[in-house]
């Protein structure tokens, strides 16, 4: 049975503000560093004196999925501060949605199992916002009985903004023009032999060098002292990944890839007989235009234990870049103070919505 509800923010008791600047999580319980194992997934565990309550495995949105550190770290402290012990795994994006979701569970089964060991048999929970909820639902359903980490027990799923729109709804004129823009694209590249991925590799390796302070003389950014420096490279560097993603993906498209896989109409079969979460709460904002979490609702009509909240918000309420307090570059990442108060509170809220359903849910 669906649950819907719309919750006024004023109900929901707000955290730190958030600015759009590096800020730490809740001070009543500060989460360790978020670390990378050597599957690539990034760790955020509680605080040394807080016993971990479940495992959180995220899943971000397309393109942003790969940089969750980057693009959701806001987000992820705060369940980590909660006493949630949070898997991120970046992912690079792909119009074969099961081979995409094959790789993130196979990347995500060892990091999982480590895990365990560590904290011992903890609940599961998936958290995903956009293209992330679709690849939970995909694994909930379609990838059910294949073994491995999907087959573990969903305590709980969070699907917030999801979207499965078709490629020719979600981009506009897809066959007509980024089809044709996309064979354009890479003649160019082949006319000049690589050009954009020897661009990225040189920018990769002189950005590292001056992360790592092995080349204090040379790219540095005029003006800009040594430790200033250091971080405004650290963050590029990490940008780096969403770039990378657009050449295989115009690759994809001049090989003739003109639609998700599955489609959407089969992603609605398998949702409705094979989704299996013990609780699933569906989260979408009221200003998102993008948003399919009505659709996904009525996927669900026979799944018990399911839920809809409406918060105020848009499809990027959930995202939180860390921009580096560079006072040099104040003109150039400039937040107006009008909008951020609002912004602030729409996050706050999404983030203790979350805490609470998780805390109902786990009890």
């Amino acid at each position: 049975m669906l649950v819907l509800g719309i919750v006024p923010l004023w109900l929901l008791p707000s955290a730190q503000p958030r600015l759009g600047k590096v800020r730490s999580p809740p001070p009543a319980a500060v989460a360790a560093p978020v670390e990378r194992d050597e599957w690539g997934n990034y760790l955020y565990r509680p605080a040394l004196d807080t016993t971990p309550r479940a495992i959180v495995h995220f899943l971000g949105g397309a393109f942003v999925g790969a940089a969750p550190q980057l693009c959701y770290s806001e987000l992820l402290e705060r369940l980590a501060s909660e006493g949630y012990v949070v898997v991120a795994t970046p992912y690079e994006l792909k119009f074969d949605y099961l081979r995409l979701c094959e790789e993130v569970l196979r990347r995500t089964e060892p990091s999982h199992q480590q895990l365990c060991e560590e904290f011992g048999d903890l609940p599961l929970v998936g958290v995903g916002h956009s293209c992330g909820a679709l690849l939970h639902v995909i694994a909930t359903s379609i990838f059910r009985t294949t073994g491995g980490f999907a087959d573990i027990p969903r305590k709980a799923n969070v699907l917030i903004s999801f979207n499965n729109k078709r490629a020719s709804d979600a981009v506009p004129f897809f066959s007509a023009l980024v089809t044709p823009a996309a064979s354009s694209l890479l003649q160019l590249e082949k006319g000049v032999p690589l050009a954009v991925t020897q661009a990225i590799l040189r920018a990769r390796t002189q950005l590292k060098l001056i992360a790592t302070g092995g080349n204090k003389q040379e790219g540095k950014p005029p003006g800009l002292a040594d430790g200033r420096a250091k971080e405004l490279a650290s963050l590029a560097v990490q940008t780096l990944p969403i770039i990378e993603q657009i050449v295989p993906i115009l690759r994809e498209i001049d090989s003739g890839c003109k639609e998700f896989s599955p489609t959407p109409s089969d992603t609605r079969e398998a949702v409705a007989l094979l989704y299996n979460s013990d609780n699933t709460l569906i989260l979408r904002f009221d200003q998102d235009t993008i948003d399919e979490s009505p659709q996904l609702a009525a996927m669900m009509q026979g799944v018990s234990g399911v839920r809809m909240q409406v918060l105020p918000g848009s499809h990027v309420t959930p995202l939180t870049v860390r921009i580096v307090e560079l006072p040099e570059l104040e003109d150039v990442f400039f937040l107006p103070e009008i909008l951020a108060p609002a912004r602030d509170l729409q996050f706050n809220a999404t983030c203790t919505l979350v805490a609470q359903y998780l805390d109902s849910v786990l009890q």
